[in-house]
């Protein structure tokens, strides 16, 4: 679900869209994010308050389409990949998040875009490629957010130890699959 209000085809509007979305990404490498006013991102974007109104509800919006974008670039590289297969979803994951982009690096591991990256990874895991992980009924609604808080956290341990005491990035994703598959095969039982 889009929390764009004017999603149209029309080029006009996803110009609009995209610039606002680039200028709330400039401000956030300027600035703390909750210091962003709409004013400036109007004047950053080179629009008007009546023109950012009608297309977002509020600057969390902007950020929230932003994060739909990144996820929706997760979503394609998942295509190429038989659904449920957690190695394979967990590696793509991993891989997206070990970047060298900077608006990347602020948005999944500065502390004041936690609640953005831990929402970015529930929506991640709670994909329909991830859906046929659980069987049991009885926790299907608990195992994205088991998955994203897991998946993260080790990732994050993984980031932060120096680069010589690392196992391969492809490594931990099979180790973090088999981890995972584990506490699932508790739930399924």
């Amino acid at each position: 679900m889009s929390v764009i209000r004017n999603n149209s085809s029309d080029l006009r509007v996803q110009k609009t869209v995209k610039a606002v979305k680039q200028a709330l990404v400039t401000l956030i490498m300027q600035k703390p994010y909750r210091q962003i006013r709409v004013d400036e991102l109007d004047k950053e974007a080179m629009i008007n308050r009546q023109t950012f109104y009608s297309h977002f509800a509020s600057i969390d919006n902007v950020l929230e389409a932003i994060g739909e974008d990144m996820l929706g670039e997760l979503q394609e590289g998942l295509k190429a990949l038989v659904p449920a297969d957690l190695r394979g979803g967990v590696a793509l994951f991993y891989r997206y998040m070990n970047t060298d982009d900077p608006v990347k690096e602020k948005l999944f591991f500065d502390s004041e875009f936690e609640t953005f990256s831990a929402g970015f990874a529930a929506h991640y895991f709670s994909l329909d490629f991830f859906s046929g992980l659980c069987m049991n009924e009885d926790y299907v609604d608990i195992v994205p957010s088991f998955m994203a808080n897991a998946a993260s956290g080790i990732f994050r341990r993984w980031r932060n130890r120096p680069a010589n005491d690392r196992v391969s990035l492809e490594e931990l994703a099979d180790n973090t699959a088999k981890l995972l598959m584990t506490g699932l095969n508790g739930l399924n039982s």
